[in-house]
């Protein structure tokens, strides 16, 4: 597969913008740095779009996702050295090595809203009351029996989001920000910030630029302010 036969039109972002990177750069996790990884910034985010977007024909078509890492990484200008390798900066950030980098492919990934996140996110919360019931003693056959079930659900999930088994160093960055955001969410928080007006913007999935219009009926206008 080469350039010419994708539809970058289906694409979340378009991979070979020039101004992907400033784009992108709006969500958090592209605008840090990304440590030795920061010069290949432009490509990583090439290789990001390429390589996970939920439209992107390579994720469709190239089911290996070691395969699929290295023609995204090549197709978004990546250079391999004289010894058919990737310069060690990058193979560390294909790999998941690169915490940043994993961070900012977790993020790419819950743009898109997937209901896999939150059965994910749901799951991993049984999980952790399930083993913590179990290291407790105070479990049974049924606990145990539930743990593994909820595992492999976990495991299926992080597989479907990926688009295949990625290195444990790149699934816990998907484990940690899911954690993070089970640990913040408390409804009576929600509640105290939507009573002074806030749209809890920094809970969407569709970033920073995304409104919810006002409630009203249909038909009516919306209410003066």
């Amino acid at each position: 597969m080469n350039r010419a036969e994708l539809d970058v039109s289906k694409f979340l972002y378009d991979p070979f913008d020039p101004e992907l990177v400033g784009k992108l750069s709006k969500y958090g996790e592209f605008s840090i740095g990304w440590g030795a990884a920061e010069k290949y910034k432009e490509g990583l985010c090439r290789y990001i779009v390429l390589c996970y977007d939920f439209e992107s024909p390579l994720r469709h078509r190239i089911s290996d996702l070691s395969e699929r890492k290295a023609l995204s990484a090549t197709m978004g200008g990546l250079s391999k050295t004289k010894s058919g390798k990737f310069p060690p900066v990058l193979e560390d950030a294909l790999v998941g090595a690169n915490e940043a980098v994993s961070l900012a492919v977790t993020k790419y990934l819950m743009l898109f809203g997937k209901p896999e996140f939150l059965l994910l996110e749901a799951n991993m919360a049984q999980f952790a009351m399930e083993t913590a019931t179990m290291l407790k003693q105070a479990g049974d056959k049924d606990t145990v029996k539930t743990a593994r079930e909820l595992a492999a659900d976990i495991n299926r999930l992080t597989r479907t989001l990926y688009g295949g088994e990625e290195p444990i160093e790149t699934r816990k960055a998907l484990y940690q920000r899911l954690e993070e955001r089970r640990a913040q969410v408390r409804p009576e928080d929600l509640v105290k910030r939507i009573s002074e007006g806030s749209k809890l913007k920094d809970y969407s999935p569709y970033g920073d630029d995304y409104d919810v219009e006002p409630m009203k009926f249909m038909g009516d206008s919306e209410p003066s302010t």
